[in-house]
């Protein structure tokens, strides 16, 4: 893993476990665990159709677009 990489990591869990305290706060994680848990349980199936495939186009564009970019790049400092 490069460094950036790392960091790029580092930083999510940092702003997701920010996030997480300021809408549930630290009282009892169980409990949010649950709360959680119905509320996904409770929502739509389109909402689940839909998700998914914003999340299959951006991953779709993701290797069309950058992955190609990457390699050409790669291969160009290596000549």
């Amino acid at each position: 893993m490069d460094e950036r990489d790392v960091f790029d990591l580092l930083l999510v869990v940092g702003v997701s476990l920010a996030a997480y305290v300021h809408v549930y706060g630290l009282a009892d994680p169980l409990a949010t665990a649950d709360e959680i848990a119905a509320l996904l349980l409770a929502l739509d199936v389109r909402v689940y159709l839909v998700l998914g495939s914003v999340t299959g186009v951006f991953f779709v564009a993701y290797l069309v677009v950058y992955l190609p970019r990457k390699d050409t790049n790669r291969s160009v400092r290596r000549s």
